[in-house]
C-alpha cells in the first residue's frame, strides 16, 4: 500500500471499517445480504450556488474501484493482507491465533458475489437520493465505504463547481491542479498550518479522519501524514500502514454497526464481547437513552463517542450520567465537523470531552472547501434469519431513508426514485428545501425494532 496518489486496494480505508468487518465475521453477520447507499443530505451553496442539485461525476472511478474489490475479495491471499493490518491491535497476544482461525473460517464461507449500481456522470444529484448502491455481503459493503465516498465526493464537487461557477476560472484551475493527484507544496503548507492550529487549540487526544470527505486519495493521504507529523495522536487512514507506526492508526465503529442489529442494546453487548473496554458510539438513535442503557447493563466502555448536535449539550448530559454511575474514568469522545475555533471555545466553556476527531474541516482548505459535496454512506437494509430489516438513523440532522431504492435517470440527467418497489416520492423537486415531498409506505414499519419513523 505504498502508492500515495491513487486508490489501489480496498485495504486503503478507515481503520474502523476493519474493526467492524472483523466484528461482523466473528458475530456471524458478515455474510448477511446487506444494502448500503451513498447520498447527500444537503446542497451546499459553495458547491452549487443557488441550484438545488449537484452534477454527478465519478462513474468510471467507481467501476474501476469495484473491479479491484471483486478481484481482491476472491483472491487467496486477501484475508491475510487484511489480517496483517488488523491483528497488531489485539491486546491478548496469546489468543491471536485463535482469533485468526475464527475470522478466516467465516471469511472463507462468505459469499463474495455482490451487486452495485452507480448513476451515470451528468446525473442531477438531489438530497437523499442515492448515487451508489451496494447489495451483498455486509463485510464487503462495509469495507468499501471510505473509498467510495472519497471517489464520488471530490469528483462530484469539482464537476458541480465548474458547472455552476464557470466564470471563476482561477478557482477552477486551482481545483483542477489539486485534483490531478499530486498535492502542490503551497497546499501542503496550508495543511501544516491548519494541523498546528488544531494541535494548539487543545491538549486533549486529537485524532484525524478526513479520508472520506477529502476530494481525492492523494490529498487524504497527505493530510493524514501531515497531522501525525505535527503532533496529532492518531489517524484512521489505513493507507499510512507501513509509513507510520501502526499504533498511530486506529478506529472503532461507525453507525452501521449499531444499525446492523435489530436492537441497539444488542449491538452494544456484541461489541463489548468482541472488543471489551473499547469505545462505544452512542448517538445513532437517542444519545441520552443509549448511555443509560450502557449503565443499566453494566457495559463499561473506555469512551463514548458523540457525533451529532447539539454536541455540547449532549456532552454535558452524558458526562452527568456517567459520573452519577461512578464511571468517572469513562472518556467522552467528540467528532463531527470539528474546527480549532470550536475546540478553543469548548475549552473556554468547560465542555466535558477527553478526545476529539477532526477531518472535513481540516482537509478541505482554500478552494477545496468548494468541492466538498458532503456525501455519506449508510446501511439501509439487511437480511437475517429469513427476515428483512430496514434500519433508520435518527440522530439530529443525520437521518436517512431505509431500504434499497430504484433510481431512474432520464436523458436530461433528471432523477426519480422508488424504495423497495413499494415506497416512493410523488415529487422530488426542491428536495433540499423539503418542498413538494410526500413519503408513501406500504411496508409495515410499526414492528418493534425496525427503528423507522414515517417522514412527511
Amino acid at each position: 500500500m505504498k502508492n500515495t496518489t491513487q486508490l489501489t486496494t480496498s485495504l486503503q480505508t478507515d481503520f474502523y471499517q476493519f474493526t467492524m468487518a472483523y466484528a461482523y465475521l466473528v458475530s456471524g453477520k458478515a455474510n448477511q445480504t446487506t444494502g448500503f447507499e451513498s447520498f447527500i443530505r444537503h446542497i451546499k451553496p459553495a458547491v452549487a450556488d443557488d441550484n438545488n442539485f449537484y452534477i454527478f461525476k465519478g462513474e468510471q472511478g467507481v467501476h474501476d474501484f469495484m473491479k479491484i474489490v471483486k478481484d481482491e475479495f476472491n483472491s487467496p491471499d486477501f484475508f491475510d493482507k487484511f489480517w496483517e493490518i488488523f491483528e497488531p491491535k489485539f491486546k491478548e497476544r496469546n489468543k491471536v491465533g485463535i482469533y485468526y482461525l475464527m475470522a478466516k473460517k467465516a471469511f472463507d464461507e462468505m459469499d463474495k458475489n455482490f451487486e452495485y449500481t452507480v448513476v451515470p456522470d451528468g446525473t442531477k444529484v438531489y438530497p437523499m437520493v442515492p448515487v451508489f448502491q451496494f447489495k451483498g455481503s455486509k463485510m464487503i459493503g462495509q469495507m468499501i465505504e471510505t473509498p467510495i465516498t472519497n471517489i464520488v465526493n471530490g469528483q462530484t464537487g469539482q464537476k458541480s463547481f465548474e458547472t455552476f461557477f464557470p466564470k471563476d476560472t482561477e478557482s477552477i484551475e486551482r481545483i483542477h491542479s489539486i485534483m490531478n493527484g499530486i498535492v502542490p507544496p503551497d497546499y501542503t503548507g496550508m495543511l501544516k498550518e491548519r494541523a498546528i492550529e488544531y494541535r494548539s487549540a487543545t491538549s486533549k487526544i486529537l485524532l484525524e479522519a478526513g479520508f472520506r470527505r477529502a476530494p481525492n486519495f492523494a490529498l487524504a493521504f497527505q493530510a493524514s501524514l501531515i497531522a501525525i507529523e505535527n503532533g496529532w495522536d492518531g489517524t484512521s487512514n489505513t493507507a499510512l500502514f507501513g509509513t507510520i507506526d501502526i499504533e498511530k492508526i486506529g478506529g472503532t465503529m461507525a453507525h452501521a454497526f449499531i444499525m446492523a442489529f435489530e436492537f441497539e442494546i444488542d449491538a452494544f453487548k456484541a461489541w463489548d464481547a468482541i472488543f471489551p473496554g473499547s469505545t462505544m458510539l452512542i448517538d445513532t438513535y437517542d444519545t441520552i437513552n443509549a448511555v443509560k442503557m450502557l449503565v443499566e447493563n453494566n457495559i463499561i466502555p473506555v469512551a463514548v463517542r458523540i457525533d451529532s448536535d447539539p454536541i455540547e449539550k449532549l456532552a454535558r448530559g452524558v458526562r452527568k450520567i456517567l459520573d452519577e454511575a461512578g464511571w468517572t474514568e469513562v472518556k467522552i469522545f467528540l467528532s463531527g465537523d470539528i474546527t480549532p475555533e470550536k475546540l478553543i471555545q469548548w475549552e473556554k466553556d468547560d465542555v466535558p470531552f477527553d478526545m476529539v476527531m477532526a477531518g472535513t474541516k481540516y482537509v478541505n482548505l482554500d478552494v477545496m472547501a468548494n468541492v466538498n459535496a458532503g456525501f455519506v454512506y449508510k446501511i439501509v437494509e439487511y437480511e437475517e434469519d429469513g427476515k428483512r430489516f430496514f434500519p433508520f438513523k435518527k440522530a439530529f440532522g443525520k437521518s436517512n431513508y431505509p431500504g434499497l431504492k430504484t433510481v431512474t435517470v432520464d436523458s436530461d440527467g433528471d432523477i426519480s426514485m422508488t424504495i423497495n418497489g413499494q415506497m416512493g416520492f410523488k415529487n422530488i423537486e426542491n428536495l433540499n428545501n423539503n418542498a413538494s415531498m410526500e413519503f408513501m409506505s406500504k411496508i409495515d414499519f410499526s414492528k418493534k425494532g425496525t427503528q423507522f419513523e414515517e417522514v412527511v
